[in-house]
Formats: structure tokens, sequence, C-alpha cells
């Protein structure tokens, strides 16, 4: 049978095709965000917000890195992992890659944190917005464009930090296409209460250097 016109892996193919005939290789990586609740409840494991905390990072650790391990053995780089800003919220990097293979992975990825989490008595929620008045949990897409080697996106400079008429063009391209992009990041009703004034989910269509609150972080 033929695959479908509109499926996502043949739409991001097409394009990633599309940027190689252009003489750029596209490369992705995902930063992902989830809560461990207890699974009667339903609340998260421990209360507070403990950014980046070794010690509650080491409390989960049996747990965490059991998903690393995991990941690893599938062949899925893992560049890092931490709690997050908000209770029991836990985010993992992954490495970049080829498109096509980094967004199947993140597909494996998410299946092995639940099962992994359901094993260790826990559930691991990916909900954009699980918890009224804490950050919602996000999925943050890294892109760069590679030739001959090279991140074409890297030539930046103090007085010139977009680097090239390149990377100028991708963010216009990114911020332009940004309500269209939204449907497909945004699937459910719950996914629009994460996106709110003065958060990490900014409501308006815009990016900055090095800020947490844009759409677009360079």
């Amino acid at each position: 049978t033929e695959p479908s016109e509109v499926g996502p892996r043949r739409q991001l193919r097409a394009q990633g095709a599309r940027c190689r005939e252009r003489g750029f290789n596209p490369a992705l990586a995902t930063e992902i965000e989830f809560y461990l609740t207890d699974p009667e409840t339903g609340r998260p494991v421990y209360d507070g917000i403990q950014c980046y905390s070794l010690s509650k990072g080491a409390e989960l650790e049996h747990v965490v890195g059991h998903i690393r391990r995991v990941i690893e053995a599938y062949g899925i780089v893992v560049e890092a992992s931490n709690t997050e800003y908000a209770p029991a919220q836990i985010e993992i990097n992954m490495g970049h890659g080829e498109a096509i293979t980094v967004c199947d992975d993140t597909v494996v990825f998410k299946s092995v944190v639940r099962e992994i989490a359901r094993n260790h008595g826990l559930r691991a929620t990916f909900m954009a917005k699980p918890f009224p008045g804490v950050s919602g949990n996000g999925l943050h897409l890294h892109h760069s464009l590679m030739r001959d080697g090279e991140n074409v996106f890297a030539q930046a400079t103090d007085d010139q930090p977009l680097g090239n008429a390149s990377m100028r063009h991708w963010v216009a391209g990114l911020t332009t296409h940004a309500a269209q992009f939204a449907l497909l990041a945004n699937p459910t009703i719950n996914a629009y209460k994460r996106i709110e004034d003065y958060s990490f989910a900014p409501p308006r269509v815009c990016w900055g250097l090095a800020k947490r609150n844009v759409a677009g972080r360079v």
C-alpha cells in the first residue's frame, strides 16, 4: 500500500528532501518534560518546585536512571536529565540527529517513560497542563541546519547574533508559520491551558536571544 499523502512521516521526509536539494541537512533534538505522579491520587510524587535539584533528582534516580539506561539501549543519545520547574517534573534532553530518526525516537521515548514509571508503581504524564498554578509540560524542538558537516546556525558574532541569511530566513519562517504550527503542537483543549502571559509558553509570535519566555529561543 502507498503511504498516506498527509502522513506526518511522509511530510517530514518531503521537507527534509527540500532542504537537501538546497545543500542543507536538517538536524533536530527534542527536550521533553513530564510529571511523575501517584497512580491513586493523580498528584505529583512530591510538592514544591525543586528545579535542577540534585537531592530531588537523586530521590527519583531509581526511575529516571532506569529510563535513561533503557533509552540508551535503544541507541538513543541522552544528553541530560534533571528535575524541572514544577513538582516532580522531569526533563530529559536527547542528542541531535536526522529529523525523521529523532521524531521516531521521541515516540519510542514516551512509550518507554510510561512503561518504566508503571513498573515502579508510578504514572508518567506528558499532558500539557495537568495541574493549575504550576508549569505545564513542554516539548522543545532544537533546530540546526548542517552543511558539509558544519552547523550553519553557529556562524554568529556579537554584532550579528543571527549569524547569516540562512538562519535569519529559518527564524522568519518559523515565526511566519507559527499559527499553523500551533495546530500541530497543541492538538487538545488542554494544550492551550499551558499558553499564557509571563510564562515559558507565550501566547504571542516572537523570538529572542537566550530568553525563556519567547516562542523561538535563539
